[in-house]
């Protein structure tokens, strides 16, 4: 019953969006890298609805299977997005959907949504925010990525004083743990360039 229900609602989604293509004044949204990821025959491509600011509203991810069907997932955003994984978080053979937004203005606020496969669909995974301590000099300019199995996040430190483009801390660099549900300092050693995977 899912697997007909997921089925019809892509077979509407893809109506909609050609119903919506066929005025003179609407264009197919082109993707960019940042917006599109594959991994174990999925596809999933990432977008900003028609007519919604690019500072804040939702975004729209239809998720193909390697069967050839669509589950689309909706969240919210405030920014833009700016990056899509499909991975294995854990390493346990199961696939997250990974997006990434970035808040408009000067602080670049970062944050994530994770969407963890579960048989015939992806639902959410709730990621909690920084603790108190974290916060301590936080002042956005998130970089995200995904290394050895494991959703990783670093940002400048900010003294007292320093101007948004110039932070004069430490660079703090987190790991988040699905276990314990929060962001932990992230093991010592050579971390690797997160890829779109």
């Amino acid at each position: 019953m899912r697997h007909a229900f997921r089925v019809a609602t892509a077979f509407a989604f893809a109506v909609a969006v050609l119903a919506g293509c066929s005025g003179e004044t609407e264009e197919t949204p082109k993707l960019t890298a940042e917006q599109v990821a594959e991994a174990m025959g999925f596809r999933a491509e990432v977008t900003v609805p028609a007519g919604e600011a690019a500072s804040i509203g939702t975004f729209l991810a239809a998720v193909t299977y390697p069967d050839g069907t669509t589950q689309l997932v909706e969240g919210e955003r405030d920014g833009s997005v700016v990056a899509v994984w499909l991975c294995d978080l854990g390493g346990d053979g199961v696939l997250e959907l990974v997006i990434v937004t970035a808040s408009a203005g000067s602080g670049s606020y970062g944050a994530v949504a994770v969407y963890r496969q579960e048989g015939e669909r992806f639902a959410p995974v709730e990621v909690a925010g920084l603790d108190a301590g974290q916060q301590t000099g936080y002042m956005g300019h998130d970089t995200f990525g995904v290394s050895d199995g494991r959703l990783v996040r670093s940002f400048p430190g900010y003294l007292e004083g320093d101007a948004n483009v110039s932070p004069s801390g430490d660079t703090t660099r987190l790991a988040y743990s699905f276990d314990e549900g929060r962001w932990i300092e992230e093991a010592t050693g050579e971390r690797q360039a997160a890829t779109h995977q």
